[in-house]
């Protein structure tokens, strides 16, 4: 890293495909990175379609104390202690002041119910046990059980015409972000809403400098806030022509292997 730099950096992170790899959920290819932030002090905010439960495991096993934003924006959760950010105003909850800018998971379930009314087959994590989640995801049957405790969306399977799903889920003042096989029901919200948020609150008299990191569509809006966007590889993924984003990087390697290369690209 180039010593001379003074502008705080924030680095804000997908998860599954990006920190995380698409298949096991591994991410020791990742850890050279992480300790890389670490010992150079730079916060690393996860950013997920994850439940708060399942970001919170995964925030143990980094060892990352900073804030996070859960289902794709929905909620925004930054531990009482954690300085510098100025967020004395927010909803007090539990060890965290939060923000929810989703829809009760409540009214989603009630949406679904909805849609089945119009002759949709849908399914939801909430019409599943945690096996079957478990089966569909990859995920272990204690993950899965994480994974079912939704708050602000609900990951469906779609049988039948996705366009006339897609045109009811309008109708009913919702949206949907695609993630793997799910089509995952929310409300008016995305991760650069929530990282937009976050960076306005961050304590410093400088507004910091914003790396991001993800492999998605439904990361573009996170992307388009960062001064320094990257792009993980990904078979399928999207590629650097259809995103327009100016000094994007695009990885060599996929998932945590990418990842990885980022940063020490950015920071070593």
């Amino acid at each position: 890293m180039d010593g001379s730099r003074k502008a705080p950096f924030l680095v804000f992170s997908d998860l599954d495909g990006t920190l995380l790899d698409l298949k096991d959920y591994s991410f020791d290819e990742a850890k050279r990175g992480l300790s890389l932030l670490e010992r150079e002090g730079v916060p690393l905010v996860l950013v997920s379609s994850k439940t708060r439960a399942e970001i919170e495991l995964w925030r143990e096993r980094f060892s990352n104390l900073h804030p996070f934003i859960s289902e794709n924006g929905g909620g925004i959760f930054v531990p009482k202690d954690c300085s510098p950010w100025m967020v004395e105003g927010w909803e007090e909850e539990g060890k965290y002041r939060s923000q929810k800018l989703g829809i009760d998971y409540p009214a989603l379930r009630r949406a679904v119910d909805d849609l089945r009314s119009r002759g949709l087959r849908v399914r939801g994590f909430g019409d599943m046990g945690a096996e079957e989640v478990a089966e569909l995801t990859g995920l272990n049957l204690f993950e899965a059980n994480l994974a079912k405790m939704r708050e602000f969306s609900e990951p469906c399977l779609i049988y039948g015409d996705e366009g006339r799903f897609l045109a009811e889920v309008s109708a009913l003042g919702l949206t949907t972000v695609k993630g793997g096989r799910f089509f995952h029901l929310q409300g008016h919200h995305d991760k650069g809403e929530a990282v937009e948020l976050l960076i306005r609150a961050y304590g410093e008299k400088e507004r910091p400098k914003i790396v991001a990191l993800g492999d998605s569509l439904n990361d573009l809006p996170m992307l388009r806030r960062a001064d320094i966007p990257v792009l993980i590889r990904r078979k399928g993924g999207p590629e650097r022509k259809t995103l327009d984003l100016p000094n994007l990087i695009v990885t060599e390697g996929e998932g945590p292997s990418g990842w990885a290369e980022a940063i020490e690209k950015i920071f070593g």
